[in-house]
């Protein structure tokens, strides 16, 4: 039998009544053991929240895109590039991008990115870290894409609101959900 000192688990912690733990096998009852958190779980709320504190009073309205693999993040990072160098805005698009991949770690784990859209006044800006694709982009050009695009004007009905759920319910209004 192998010794208990130098055996190692990885397990995920599940619900156990009102709080969170880890089954062991019973060979391990009455023994002590270390817990070490691998990867926390994610607070989306307040990651986006630190993320925007720079340009919260610009912010009118936050919402989970999709929480899917990183092709979707792609396709709505493309349509929201191409549309901003109609607008002659690539320049800004491309120098205002804080946060970018710089590991391999960081491009392993982006394949699970949430992505974001925070609706401004005038602010077009990409934020990325790990975890997250945030785009902020303003009202009118987001009406734009939800009217010309059926792909984006989908995912925007299907979002789930951070911040501003009214204003979320009315862009839906206006786009016949």
């Amino acid at each position: 039998m192998a010794d208990i000192n130098e055996r190692e688990f990885y397990r995920r912690a599940i619900k156990v009544g009102n709080s969170a733990g880890i089954l062991l096998p019973k060979s391990l009852l009455g023994a002590e053991v270390v817990v070490r958190i691998v990867h926390p779980p994610l607070n989306t709320k307040k990651d986006v929240m630190k993320m925007l504190e720079n340009v919260m009073e610009e912010i009118r309205g936050i919402y989970i895109i999709t929480e899917t693999e990183k092709k979707e993040t792609k396709n709505i990072k493309q349509i929201f590039k191409r549309e901003l160098k109609s607008e002659k805005n690539a320049e800004r698009f491309e120098n205002n991008s804080e946060y970018q991949e710089k590991t391999s770690e960081n491009k392993e784990r982006s394949k699970r990115k949430i992505e974001i859209i925070a609706v401004s006044m005038s602010i077009s800006k990409t934020l990325e870290t790990q975890d997250y694709h945030l785009t902020i982009m303003p009202l009118n050009l987001l009406k734009k894409l939800a009217k010309d695009k059926p792909d984006f004007r989908q995912k925007l009905f299907h979002s789930k609101p951070l911040m501003n759920k009214w204003l979320l319910v009315e862009l839906r209004k206006e786009m016949g959900f």
